[in-house]
């Protein structure tokens, strides 16, 4: 990769020529005197915008389909709890299942009785569930805190430990198998090596971006340690999330029951009448709206973080201390209340903006997939076109979401419109090199190695209070085992995406601004740029000292 002279003067005449955390305060004196950052918008680099609403209209397009959808959702509810009533049971002339309201009355009272148990055992079952919920939930919440204190301290450890999760899993499912049946074990012993091999091979090809993996990882986690509050931001928006999914069923129930009820002519025999099924227009819309309102709620949460995690790059320790003596709250979540406002009203339009242009391609991309499962069904084999369609819709819509992850970097950190940061997005794959870009792949492999862990330590946890509770019950102790695990994937699901961003949101300040690292944060400036300079030293040059080069090597 060529050398960028914006990156490659300043480091080279304003770095110390020993890197020494003891001798900050001389490094912070001699940046502070040399650095300055001119509001030039040719420099390819952002810079902070004025605070006024922008893309205003696809904020109010995503309220008003919000509105719709709650709308429809009041009177699905309406339409469904009539269709109980007895009088108002559409007939059935079709032979089509039977409608939800027909659903208790051609059961016997054996089989109400097991569907629906007396009060004591629902009681009992209620409290099981709710008992074994909350242990899940403590379950992942101490998982995923001891996960997140063990990677800010053996960040490069952890990267190393990931390339032996696929082949120790292999290896595990291959012995037992053997145990239980030796005849048909050979095939999963095959498959260990085979992962083995890979992983060996992978490893040897990326050792180098090791360090540089582990650093980025580190002041990332450091980052957002110091704007925790953003996990809580998070939180809420998924059970905002969840109660829109609510909604949303709701809603879609109330219309194919609607239709349901509705009688058409079956094909050209008039005579005979048929249920009708809801309208493909329809099913479509409300495929968007819910596409649309998923993608929004995660690039509120990117932006957010985005927001507070370079609002901590930017800032000074002594402005911290300023600000936290005349405030009643910290800082570092000021500065998430802050993210979280723009996010939310200034930047808002722009988050809704190109949300709906990845809801758009993956609609499409439904819409084909569905096209070539009814073309199988009724010829017996698949389009080439169609294929080759959907291939190209789904890369599509991979560089998309690609895409506006970094461009929503910009909008948090900087404030600008969907438009100004995709130009900005452009701007870094061609100053910077799409190199940079691809050598994050190996940070998102090993937090997703991170996530899996978490839920097989958050089940196992769960698994063995189940076990001391409930005795002689193999099964049970495997539900909750499973119960467990997927509390702690869907937790830590959520935790290491506000990770996964703010590490992205320190590769990109980095690259745009290192000085004010160097300022700002004298400590981290020595971690990034010893992990940097082993993938870039041109650009990047470091002379570390004894200590920093046995910490990466």
């Amino acid at each position: 990769m060529s050398s960028d002279p914006e990156l490659q003067e300043p480091l080279l005449e304003e770095s110390p020529p020993v890197v020494v955390v003891e001798d900050a305060n001389v490094l912070v004196e001699e940046t502070r005197a040399e650095a300055s950052f001119e509001t030039n918008e040719n420099d390819g680099v952002g810079h902070e915008q004025p605070a006024v609403y922008r893309d205003v209209l696809f904020a109010v397009l995503f309220y008003l389909q919000v509105v719709l959808m709650m709308g429809t959702a009041v009177w699905s509810f309406q339409y469904l709890w009539k269709q109980e009533e007895p009088d108002t049971i559409a007939p059935t002339v079709a032979p089509t299942a039977a409608p939800i309201s027909n659903f208790t009355t051609y059961m016997q009272e054996d089989e109400a009785e097991w569907m629906f148990p007396s009060d004591k055992e629902e009681r009992q079952i209620v409290a099981w569930t709710l008992g074994f919920l909350v242990l899940s939930l403590a379950c992942a919440m101490v998982s995923v805190t001891l996960v997140l204190v063990a990677l800010q301290h053996y960040s490069h450890t952890a990267v190393q430990i990931s390339f032996g999760i696929a082949p120790f899993s292999s290896l595990l499912v291959a012995i037992l198998m053997t145990f239980v049946n030796p005849h048909a074990c050979a095939p999963f012993w095959i498959t260990a090596v085979l992962v083995a091999l890979l992983s060996g091979i992978h490893y040897c090809v990326v050792r180098p971006y090791i360090p540089f993996t582990a650093a980025n990882l580190k002041i990332g986690l450091q980052a957002v340690n110091a704007t925790k509050s953003l996990f809580v931001y998070a939180a809420l928006l998924q059970v905002m999330t969840m109660l829109y999914w609510i909604v949303a069923v709701t809603a879609l129930s109330g219309i194919i029951v609607y239709y349901h009820n509705q009688l058409v002519p079956c094909g050209d025999d008039v005579a005979q009448q048929c249920h009708d099924s809801i309208p493909l227009w329809m099913a479509v819309l409300w495929l968007l709206a819910v596409y649309w309102t998923q993608s929004v709620v995660q690039n509120v949460i990117r932006a957010t973080t985005a927001g507070a995690v370079g609002a901590w790059w930017f800032r000074s320790p002594d402005e911290e201390v300023e600000e936290e003596g005349g405030c009643c709250c910290c800082t570092g979540q000021q500065d998430v209340h802050d993210a979280w406002h723009r996010a939310t009203t200034y930047s808002f339009g722009s988050i809704c903006f190109g949300s709906l242009v990845v809801a758009l391609v993956q609609v499409l991309e439904r819409v084909v997939a569905e096209a070539r499962r009814q073309r199988q069904r009724q010829h017996g084999h698949d389009s080439l076109w169609l294929c080759l369609l959907d291939c190209l819709i789904e890369s599509l819509g991979r560089v998309l979401e690609y895409f506006n992850s970094w461009a929503f970097l910009y909008v948090g950190i900087y404030g600008y419109d969907y438009m100004s940061a995709g130009q900005h997005v452009m701007t870094l794959f061609q100053q910077r090199g799409f190199t940079f870009l691809l050598t994050h792949t190996l940070l998102f492999q090993v937090l997703r190695y991170i996530k899996g862990s978490i839920g097989l330590v958050s089940g196992a946890g769960l698994a063995v209070v189940g076990a001391v509770f409930v005795q002689n019950a193999t099964h049970v102790v495997w539900a909750v085992f499973a119960f467990g695990f997927v509390a702690g994937w869907m937790l830590a699901g959520m935790i290491l995406f506000v990770v996964e961003s703010g590490v992205r949101t320190i590769m990109l300040c980095f690259v745009e601004r290192p000085m004010d690292a160097a300022i700002h944060h004298p400590a981290a400036y020595q971690t990034l740029t010893a992990g940097w300079s082993r993938v870039y030293p041109e650009q990047f040059p470091h002379r570390s000292t004894t200590t920093e080069t046995q910490a990466f090597v």
